[in-house]
């Protein structure tokens, strides 16, 4: 029953939101925007392991502001790394995060089975499913709303996958 609460949410949520713009003027730092992320995970799922790395951290904390909506972008990154952790056999994400210059570029990456190049360009489409992630349950929807929210922030998200290996979601988040 949860899981269906979860996917009504997500796609009214999904229905709701515009691609072209959100008004996106709330500061937020990147560190504990990331931080109330995994916190909320792990609540839902205690099995779930974040790794939270930051590149250089910067000498000035302004440079881990950036602007958007918060209760858009939490959903949206977390349903990036709970696919992170429940691809992975440990179910484990790393988190990378990089600030060069005022771009605060965050990687998410995972140990599963990876994507197949020739399923890469549909993830992002709504109730698509890889043929290959077997049995682990989702309904296709939380990649479809995070690439719009992320969109719709003016922000990037590229996908890399190597089968056998892995996938590492790269979110660049530029003001």
């Amino acid at each position: 029953l949860n899981d269906l609460i979860f996917m009504i949410q997500d796609l009214l949520n999904f229905s709701r939101l515009q691609t072209n713009h959100v008004v996106a003027n709330t500061p937020l730092r990147v560190d504990e925007l990331l931080f109330d992320i995994t916190n909320l995970v792990r609540q839902q799922y205690p099995d779930y392991r974040i790794h939270i790395h930051l590149n250089n951290p910067p000498q000035n904390d302004q440079l881990l502001i950036f602007y958007g909506n918060k209760q858009l972008l939490t959903t949206a990154i977390k349903n990036i790394v709970e696919n992170a952790c429940k691809y992975s056999p440990d179910h484990t994400a790393s988190l990378e995060l990089s600030i060069d210059n005022e771009v605060i570029t965050l990687a998410i990456a995972d140990k599963g089975p990876g994507i197949p190049p020739e399923t890469l360009p549909f993830i992002f489409e709504p109730f698509y499913r890889s043929p290959g992630v077997g049995r682990v349950k989702g309904f296709g929807i939380g990649l479809a709303l995070a690439h719009r929210i992320l969109k719709a922030h003016k922000f990037t998200i590229k996908v890399e996958s190597t089968l056998g290996q892995g996938t590492c979601f790269t979110i660049r988040l530029s003001n």
